[in-house]
């Protein structure tokens, strides 16, 4: 079962509230709850910006599930995590590129909260190019760097990479 709640205070501000619960077996279930606020502002008529932010914690269901231990109880599968982005979406008037955007994300997660060390940070920037409306085409450049708590040879690196991606919708 999952549910959400969203209230607008005002008309580009939205708040939210959400919570799952999940049963595994018969006497055995997880839970998770976040909240988080959405700020999608116009600032002219050739800038808008985005501001989002969210907080989640619970049970990593997919953790769970995945584990091959005979033996596990819920509690030892707990996460917690939270992010906060902006984003500047500018109208640039160029036929070829009508939207142009720049922005960024910082994001820290702790996948379980029983483990030490497994926690990492994550911080994307990037640029967009916008070539037809609704995003029927569309170019996504980023630049993302991943630290974790502690690294792990083989298995958990801090890493940076390059990720384009081309969108087009037909």
């Amino acid at each position: 079962m999952i549910g959400r709640l969203e209230y607008y205070p005002i008309k580009t501000l939205r708040l939210g509230v959400n919570g799952e619960y999940a049963p595994f077996a018969l006497d055995t279930h997880g839970s998770s709850a976040g909240g988080d606020v959405s700020l999608l502002q116009p600032l002219n008529d050739k800038l808008f910006l985005i501001v989002e932010g969210e907080y989640i914690g619970g049970t990593n269901i997919a953790s769970y599930n995945n584990s091959s231990d005979s033996i596990k109880e819920v509690s030892d599968y707990q996460l917690t995590g939270y992010f906060g982005q902006a984003l500047l979406r500018i109208k640039s008037g160029i036929p070829f590129c009508q939207t142009f955007e720049i922005g960024g994300r910082y994001e820290h997660t702790d996948p379980t909260k029983e483990v030490d060390n497994d926690a990492f940070n994550t911080i994307t920037g990037g640029i967009g190019f916008i070539f037809l409306p609704d995003n029927d085409a569309r170019l996504q450049l980023n630049i993302v760097q991943t630290n974790y708590e502690q690294e792990i040879p083989g298995k958990q690196l801090n890493n940076l990479m390059f990720v384009m991606q081309m969108q087009l919708k037909i």
